[in-house]
Protein backbone atom coordinates (compact mmCIF):
# COMPACT_ATOMS: atom_id res chain seq x y z
CA UNK A 1 0.00 0.00 0.00
CA UNK A 2 1.45 3.92 -0.79
CA UNK A 3 0.06 6.75 0.87
CA UNK A 4 0.72 10.10 -1.22
CA UNK A 5 0.27 13.54 0.32
CA UNK A 6 0.78 16.73 -1.15
CA UNK A 7 0.30 20.29 0.32
CA UNK A 8 0.89 24.12 -0.77
CA UNK A 9 1.66 26.10 1.88
CA UNK A 10 1.97 29.91 1.61
CA UNK A 11 3.66 31.58 4.31
CA UNK A 12 3.40 35.25 4.81
CA UNK A 13 5.35 37.25 7.33
CA UNK A 14 3.11 38.84 9.90
CA UNK A 15 2.50 42.36 9.96
CA UNK A 16 5.11 44.75 11.89
CA UNK A 17 3.56 45.83 15.31
CA UNK A 18 2.70 49.31 15.81
CA UNK A 19 5.13 51.66 17.28
CA UNK A 20 2.60 52.04 20.64
CA UNK A 21 -0.39 51.49 21.95
CA UNK A 22 -3.03 53.79 23.52
CA UNK A 23 -2.94 53.70 27.34
CA UNK A 24 -6.70 52.75 26.50
CA UNK A 25 -5.58 49.09 26.10
CA UNK A 26 -5.13 48.41 29.76
CA UNK A 27 -8.59 48.17 29.96
CA UNK A 28 -8.75 45.52 27.49
CA UNK A 29 -5.51 43.93 28.87
CA UNK A 30 -7.76 43.59 32.51
CA UNK A 31 -10.89 42.39 30.82
CA UNK A 32 -8.63 39.29 30.57
CA UNK A 33 -8.27 38.33 33.76
CA UNK A 34 -11.63 36.59 33.17
CA UNK A 35 -10.71 34.99 30.36
CA UNK A 36 -10.16 31.36 31.29
CA UNK A 37 -8.40 30.84 28.18
CA UNK A 38 -5.36 32.78 29.97
CA UNK A 39 -5.91 31.74 33.13
CA UNK A 40 -2.44 29.76 33.21
CA UNK A 41 -0.71 32.40 31.27
CA UNK A 42 -1.89 34.77 34.67
CA UNK A 43 -1.48 32.84 37.34
CA UNK A 44 1.88 32.00 39.01
CA UNK A 45 3.09 28.11 39.05
CA UNK A 46 5.30 26.10 40.65
CA UNK A 47 8.42 26.64 38.58
CA UNK A 48 7.45 29.65 38.97
CA UNK A 49 6.30 32.39 41.52
CA UNK A 50 6.20 36.05 42.23
CA UNK A 51 9.38 35.71 44.76
CA UNK A 52 10.88 38.90 46.60
CA UNK A 53 13.74 39.13 43.98
CA UNK A 54 11.17 38.98 41.18
CA UNK A 55 9.05 41.58 42.47
CA UNK A 56 12.50 44.21 43.60
CA UNK A 57 13.18 43.07 39.84
CA UNK A 58 10.22 44.84 38.50
CA UNK A 59 10.75 47.59 40.49
CA UNK A 60 14.15 48.17 39.84
CA UNK A 61 12.95 48.46 35.90
CA UNK A 62 10.12 50.42 36.86
CA UNK A 63 7.99 47.59 35.48
CA UNK A 64 4.60 49.37 35.79
CA UNK A 65 1.36 51.05 34.16
CA UNK A 66 2.80 54.71 33.22
CA UNK A 67 3.58 53.33 29.57
CA UNK A 68 1.07 51.94 27.14
CA UNK A 69 0.93 47.85 27.15
CA UNK A 70 3.28 47.47 23.86
CA UNK A 71 5.87 50.06 24.66
CA UNK A 72 5.89 48.55 28.60
CA UNK A 73 6.76 45.21 26.86
CA UNK A 74 9.49 46.80 25.19
CA UNK A 75 10.80 48.27 28.28
CA UNK A 76 10.57 44.67 30.11
CA UNK A 77 12.56 43.47 27.04
CA UNK A 78 15.00 45.89 27.18
CA UNK A 79 15.56 46.30 31.19
CA UNK A 80 15.61 42.31 31.15
CA UNK A 81 18.31 42.28 28.10
CA UNK A 82 20.51 45.17 29.07
CA UNK A 83 20.52 43.74 33.31
CA UNK A 84 20.73 40.00 32.77
CA UNK A 85 23.63 37.80 31.21
CA UNK A 86 22.76 34.53 29.32
CA UNK A 87 24.43 31.57 30.63
CA UNK A 88 24.06 28.54 29.07
CA UNK A 89 21.72 25.48 31.14
CA UNK A 90 21.28 27.83 33.99
CA UNK A 91 17.46 26.34 33.91
CA UNK A 92 15.67 23.73 33.51
CA UNK A 93 12.30 22.41 32.44
CA UNK A 94 11.79 20.38 35.36
CA UNK A 95 13.16 22.99 38.41
CA UNK A 96 11.09 25.37 40.15
CA UNK A 97 12.37 29.66 39.54
CA UNK A 98 14.33 29.39 42.90
CA UNK A 99 15.81 26.14 43.05
CA UNK A 100 19.13 25.86 43.97
CA UNK A 101 19.14 29.66 44.14
CA UNK A 102 18.60 31.52 46.95
CA UNK A 103 17.21 34.59 44.87
CA UNK A 104 17.19 33.39 41.01
CA UNK A 105 16.06 36.86 39.62
CA UNK A 106 19.50 38.36 41.97
CA UNK A 107 21.90 35.74 39.76
CA UNK A 108 20.85 37.84 37.10
CA UNK A 109 20.55 34.44 34.81
CA UNK A 110 17.27 33.69 33.89
CA UNK A 111 16.04 35.75 31.71
CA UNK A 112 13.34 34.26 30.06
CA UNK A 113 11.15 33.50 33.60
CA UNK A 114 11.63 37.42 34.65
CA UNK A 115 10.07 38.75 31.23
CA UNK A 116 7.21 36.07 32.46
CA UNK A 117 6.77 37.71 36.05
CA UNK A 118 7.34 41.07 35.22
CA UNK A 119 4.61 40.61 32.15
CA UNK A 120 2.55 39.06 34.70
CA UNK A 121 2.32 41.36 37.37
CA UNK A 122 1.04 43.98 35.09
CA UNK A 123 -1.55 41.39 34.10
CA UNK A 124 -0.58 40.67 30.70
CA UNK A 125 -0.77 36.93 29.77
CA UNK A 126 2.76 35.67 29.05
CA UNK A 127 3.74 32.04 28.32
CA UNK A 128 6.92 30.12 28.07
CA UNK A 129 8.32 28.81 24.59
CA UNK A 130 10.94 26.72 23.79
CA UNK A 131 13.03 26.22 20.23
CA UNK A 132 15.68 26.93 18.28
CA UNK A 133 17.79 29.78 17.80
CA UNK A 134 18.48 30.91 14.17
CA UNK A 135 21.57 33.14 13.82
CA UNK A 136 22.26 35.49 11.36
CA UNK A 137 25.40 37.94 11.58
CA UNK A 138 24.13 40.53 12.55
CA UNK A 139 22.32 39.39 15.41
CA UNK A 140 24.62 39.96 17.24
CA UNK A 141 23.43 37.50 20.17
CA UNK A 142 25.13 35.78 23.09
CA UNK A 143 23.98 32.59 22.87
CA UNK A 144 26.16 29.74 20.80
CA UNK A 145 24.99 28.77 16.99
CA UNK A 146 22.24 26.47 17.14
CA UNK A 147 21.53 26.32 20.80
CA UNK A 148 18.38 26.06 22.21
CA UNK A 149 16.84 28.27 23.94
CA UNK A 150 13.98 29.68 25.84
CA UNK A 151 12.00 33.01 25.22
CA UNK A 152 8.66 34.36 26.48
CA UNK A 153 5.37 35.55 24.51
CA UNK A 154 2.85 37.85 25.79
CA UNK A 155 -0.44 38.69 24.46
CA UNK A 156 -2.45 41.96 24.15
CA UNK A 157 -5.58 42.73 22.81
CA UNK A 158 -6.13 43.44 19.09
CA UNK A 159 -2.23 42.20 19.04
CA UNK A 160 -2.43 38.74 19.55
CA UNK A 161 0.88 36.97 20.83
CA UNK A 162 3.62 38.78 20.84
CA UNK A 163 7.41 37.30 21.23
CA UNK A 164 10.09 38.94 23.69
CA UNK A 165 13.34 37.47 21.58
CA UNK A 166 16.52 37.03 23.85
CA UNK A 167 17.90 39.01 20.88
CA UNK A 168 16.28 42.29 22.66
CA UNK A 169 13.44 42.61 19.81
CA UNK A 170 9.66 42.54 20.18
CA UNK A 171 8.60 40.01 17.51
CA UNK A 172 4.93 39.17 16.11
CA UNK A 173 4.03 35.91 16.23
Amino acid sequence: MVTRAESHVGVASPPELPEWTSTDLWRAVDALAADVDFWDDLAPSHFVQFTPSLIALAEELHVDRTLDPLSMLRHINTGVYYTFQYVPDATTVIRPLTWPWPSAAASRRITHTSRWRCCAALGIPARYVSGYLFHRREDHDQSAEDASHAWIEAYLPTLGWIGLDPTNNLLRR
